[in-house]
């Protein structure tokens, strides 16, 4: 049977669909990860970002 996963070159990652969309990073904070994603969707992710510490301030 042959093997149709597809593996990422940068994280090593399998996955059944060839170049699927993924995250391959390991950040250590919310902060970082944001910084590391496209800036067309840095503007979204900041926002959500101040609503949820907006309403829970102790999340960490």
């Amino acid at each position: 049977m042959k093997d149709n996963k597809w593996k990422c070159p940068k994280c090593d990652r399998s996955f059944n669909r060839t170049g699927q969309g993924h995250y391959c990073g390991k950040d250590e904070t919310i902060d970082e990860y944001i910084d590391a994603q496209d800036e067309s969707v840095k503007p979204y992710l900041n926002e959500i970002q101040q609503i949820l510490r907006s309403a829970i301030p102790e999340a960490q």
